[in-house]
């Protein structure tokens, strides 16, 4: 990506629906996701370069913030940004990857996640009785395990307003 010069696309040109540009001859695909990690992501496609980037959707070794999340959304953005070809993911907080660790690693915890929370909001384990603990979890040791806590409390708020519409 060498040469590459930062550019100011209007805000007007942002929308709802995935969208192709033209930026200097290159194919900018601006891919609107909805609610996964934050209201309004937006991931950024290269096609021709097979660049991707992705923001905070990919983190590799950290906790990630889900206080604004749809974790159910979250898991279904990840992989439809998994089925694109990218050979290269610009991801937030850790380096260019040539690989999907950063996807696997924030899908892999939100699916943990929502596992173990859904097993305490069956078992009817009150919100502020529920403890989901990091100790002798492959995420134990990961970078700011401080939002795990803020995490759980979202899950279970998710996972009770599925039940209800159920």
């Amino acid at each position: 990506m060498q040469s590459t010069e930062v550019i100011n696309i209007p805000s007007t040109q942002f929308v709802a629906t995935e969208r192709l540009l033209e930026v200097t001859g290159e194919a900018v695909a601006l891919l609107p996701l909805g609610r996964a990690i934050t209201e309004g992501d937006l991931a950024v496609w290269l096609p021709r370069e097979r660049v991707l980037f992705a923001g905070a959707l990919a983190q590799h070794a950290r906790v990630p913030d889900l206080r604004e999340a749809d974790t159910k959304q979250l898991i279904e953005t990840i992989a439809r940004l998994q089925a694109l070809p990218a050979a290269h993911i610009v991801a937030g907080y850790f380096p260019v990857q040539g690989d999907e660790s950063g996807f696997q690693d924030v899908k892999h915890y939100v699916q943990w996640l929502r596992e173990h929370v859904q097993r305490a909001v069956e078992a009817g384990i009150e919100l502020s009785e529920i403890q989901i603990p990091l100790s002798g979890t492959p995420y134990e040791k990961w970078e700011r395990t401080e939002h795990h806590r803020a995490s759980v409390q979202r899950v279970y708020l998710e996972l009770e307003r599925e039940l209800l519409k159920k």
